[in-house]
């Protein structure tokens, strides 16, 4: 038995050894590639006027449609990151990494309301609009949760928390395959017609048209529309707002929620970026909030609903 124990013991040492030699003679794993940095948008260099944007479309062959485009027009407030010098106005956060243990909301946006770049618009006011959303420690983002938000007087020193960033406004128009272009049944012509309007409005902001999903783009910024192709987060926030389940089918949605759910505005958007200070956590590209457009209009924030995506 003992010469069959120390046949065994030097099999093991065998087979271990050769373990060892293959996994020293084996080629090294590559090392993990850091993701691609995302692109800054640059901030906007001049803000349209209403009528403005109107006699541009005008030019292009849309003067019957001026009254659908007064409605679709939204102004649109870019967040652009900026180097952390002079009085720190407005930030972004990381709401996963401050997130608590006890798994209460985690700050993620501090609004400066009386920055110059809100003047005239909705959200212009006294104070700073401060932005929570529910980060369970040790969690990912909830897809859709209850917001925080609150408005606090100016702030007797800087709180800075995340990344400094600075304000600048631009007028939008939505995609033209989004439902609510889609609804006015443009002819060919006047689709091209509106192609081109977005396309100029933006070019004499300084800015460029916003397509698609805007992919590698480091997309932050308040009101406007969300940078999304499915234009479903209205009716999730309906759906959230009525007690029922966020990710209903189809199906068993009630008929008169696609009307309803046209009252949801975009507050925020944030975008997981590492270059922004901006951490969501693994799968969430993107974080949304939104309100009703009769709270928004009094600055009402009890009821802000996020969306992780």
């Amino acid at each position: 038995m003992r010469s069959a124990g120390q046949a065994l013991g030097e099999f093991t040492d065998a087979v271990n050894a050769g373990q060892e030699a293959a996994e020293r003679a084996a080629p090294k794993p590559e090392p993990v590639a850091p993701p691609e940095p995302l692109t800054q948008v640059l901030p906007v260099t001049r803000t349209l006027a209403e009528a403005e944007l109107l006699d541009l479309a005008d030019e292009e062959g849309l003067g019957r449609r001026r009254e659908a485009l007064r409605e679709l027009v939204r102004p649109t407030t870019r967040l652009t990151p900026t180097v952390a010098v002079g009085s720190h106005r407005s930030w972004i956060g990381r709401p996963l990494e401050a997130a608590p243990a006890d798994g209460t909301a985690a700050p993620v946006a501090e609004i400066d309301l009386a920055d110059p770049a809100l003047a005239g618009g909705v959200l212009a006011a006294a104070g700073r609009l401060v932005v929570q959303t529910a980060a369970p420690h040790g969690a990912p983002l909830p897809g859709c949760s209850r917001a925080q938000l609150r408005v606090e007087p100016e702030a007797g020193e800087e709180r800075l928390t995340g990344r400094t960033v600075h304000l600048s406004t631009e007028l939008t128009l939505p995609r033209v395959w989004s439902a609510r272009v889609q609804a006015l049944a443009l002819a060919a012509a006047e689709q091209e017609a509106y192609v081109r309007l977005r396309e100029r409005v933006a070019e004499l902001q300084g800015v460029t048209a916003e397509d698609g999903d805007a992919e590698g783009v480091a997309r932050h910024h308040l009101l406007g529309y969300p940078t999304e192709t499915s234009g479903t987060m209205p009716l999730v926030c309906e759906l959230a707002a009525r007690g029922l389940d966020p990710d209903a089918a189809p199906s068993d949605m009630p008929e008169d929620l696609a009307a309803a759910s046209e009252r949801w505005r975009l507050l925020l958007q944030l975008t997981q970026d590492v270059g922004s200070r901006v951490t969501l956590g693994d799968g969430v590209e993107r974080l949304f909030f939104w309100v009703a457009r009769d709270r928004l209009e009094r600055h009402d924030f009890s009821e802000v609903w996020a969306i992780a995506r």
